[in-house]
């Protein structure tokens, strides 16, 4: 009896040294979990994870086709913002630092900017409307979402950014980052047009 007695404390004094078990159902699972670590993008996709350690420079080859034509030019600073492009269409610079020229499909699907292209396009003679994936639509399909594209809020493009190899320098070898070359051939023109005596 005494035994018997013994044992029943130590196991009551392992219980205690052990402290209160959280029931099996109650325990927390790690899928039950948030993660509130990823950045909010334009495509709701997770954080991105930078591929490598390369960074890439924007090239003028990477606005060539009909997707990117439409709404890439030069950043803003053409001289210092290498790692950019400027969005006709959001009036913003992107970067393409750690994904290069994927950066310009990604900002393209974002919900903020794919509406809006698809409706400028679809009002600009000359364009044709993309699809998601950057194909034109057939004819059928686009009249079918006329409807809803024209639900888009409205673009007005303002003025253009010319790429870093586009500007023109000076003299002394300098050149202007926020002179775009429209405007320095527009220049031209004036003094031209007055014999070549205005200066510009």
């Amino acid at each position: 009896m005494i035994c018997y007695l013994f044992a029943e404390l130590d196991e009551v004094l392992g219980k205690l040294s052990r402290g209160p078990s959280m029931p099996q159902q109650q325990q927390p699972r790690v899928s039950d979990t948030t993660d509130t670590s990823g950045e909010d993008t334009d495509v709701e996709q997770p954080r991105r994870r930078v591929r490598s350690r390369r960074t890439f420079k924007m090239k003028k080859g990477y606005a060539v086709g009909e997707l990117a034509q439409f709404f890439v030019t030069g950043p803003t600073d053409a001289a210092n913002k290498l790692s950019e492009f400027y969005c006709r269409v959001c009036r913003k610079d992107v970067s393409v630092r750690t994904h290069g020229e994927y950066e310009i499909i990604r900002h393209f699907q974002g919900h903020r900017h794919f509406s809006r292209d698809q409706r400028l396009r679809l009002e600009t003679p000359g364009w044709r409307v993309l699809d998601f994936d950057g194909n034109p639509l057939p004819e059928d399909e686009l009249e079918r979402q006329r409807e809803r594209i024209m639900l888009a809020p409205l673009v007005v493009r303002d003025r253009e950014y010319p790429f870093r190899e586009d500007l023109i320098p000076d003299a002394s070898g300098d050149v202007d980052a926020q002179l775009p070359l429209l405007a320095k051939v527009s220049c031209l023109i004036d003094a031209l047009q007055v014999g070549g005596s205005a200066l510009c």
